[in-house]
């Protein structure tokens, strides 16, 4: 008689067999239609790829080398971005006897008996703002201003780490994102909301900021702007030449 054998099943959960075999002692096959777990194939292709495939958190957690920039005083950028026949501060103004009320070459209007101070004027110079109200600073002071700052970009957000000397001492400062290849509405942008600060009795000050998104490139500039008036201006960097001042700059070149 003749005797037709069945398939069998594992009688584990986690197996099925698909085909005919012989079951070992130890509760093995080596029949090539066992379906292994899900589970466990998973684990046995993880391992074998270990060497070639990053762990996919690491990848976006990744932090570029950081870099340090170099302030340097935004009279000389302006200057030389501009191709003035000398260096002035476009924002800062000087008694100038006989001059007509007129617009500046930054495009701001000042009144009459004012003009751009020039920066080889003596260091003793009181410096006016646009309508020609004292500032209390002298060119000396205005020109002695330093400052570096650390940037760090992870995951497509910055971190701005900044120190500063020589500033105008308790003053009212703010720092904002100049964006070169723009010209008009849009050129200028906060770094973040939390883009302020005051400096101290002896001029120095510094900031930490984090989260400004996207990372800065070549194609922007940190810019230090001195509130004459007192108080931050927000996400506007107020009226330039009246209340707000450009000082330093620092262009990245490094990215």
């Amino acid at each position: 008689m003749n005797t037709v054998k069945r398939p069998w099943r594992l009688q584990s959960p986690h197996f099925q067999q698909v085909g005919s075999g012989r079951r070992s002692p130890l509760g093995r096959t080596a029949h090539p239609l066992v379906v292994f777990p899900m589970a466990l194939l998973v684990v046995i292709l993880a391992g074998c790829e270990a060497g070639n495939v990053a762990p996919a958190s690491s990848a976006g957690a990744a932090a570029s080398a950081p870099i340090t920039l170099t302030f340097q005083r935004h009279m000389d950028f302006f200057s030389k971005e501009t191709q003035q026949p000398a260096i002035i501060d476009p924002q800062m103004f000087v008694v100038t006897p006989g001059a007509s009320a007129g617009t500046g070459p930054q495009n701001i209007p000042h009144a009459a008996g004012v003009a751009p101070v020039q920066a080889t004027a003596p260091d003793s110079t009181s410096l006016l703002d646009a309508q020609g109200k004292s500032l209390d600073v002298t060119l000396g002071s205005w020109k002695a201003a330093t400052g570096q700052a650390t940037l760090t970009c992870q995951t497509d957000r910055e971190m701005l780490s900044a120190r500063f000397n020589k500033l105008v001492p308790d003053a009212s400062y703010s720092l904002f994102d100049v964006h070169l290849s723009v010209q008009g509405a849009g050129r200028l942008t906060p770094l973040t909301t939390s883009n302020s600060f005051r400096s101290g009795a002896d001029g120095a000050g510094q900031l930490t900021v984090s989260g400004i998104s996207p990372c800065l490139g070549s194609d922007d500039a940190v810019l230090l702007v001195w509130n004459s008036d007192g108080k931050p201006h927000g996400a506007s960097i107020g009226s330039l030449g009246v209340d707000a001042h450009n000082q330093l700059i620092a262009p990245l070149t490094s990215r």
